[in-house]
């Protein structure tokens, strides 16, 4: 009976860790893609202005 107590108190504490760990690594790569997409935007927002516009079709 002891050991059930202990494996459900490991088991809760190792779902809580990988619940935190999990939510930290969307969070971070949630702004990692979010700064990319802007960097992105930036390049091609200074491809344009050095560059005439494309024809039409392309």
């Amino acid at each position: 009976m002891v050991w059930v107590v202990v494996c459900a108190v490991v088991a809760l504490l190792g779902g809580g860790y990988l619940f935190l760990l999990g939510r930290e690594v969307v969070r971070k790569g949630g702004r990692l893609l979010r700064e990319v997409d802007e960097a992105v935007t930036r390049a091609e927002q200074a491809a344009r202005a050095g560059a005439p516009d494309p024809p039409p079709g392309t």
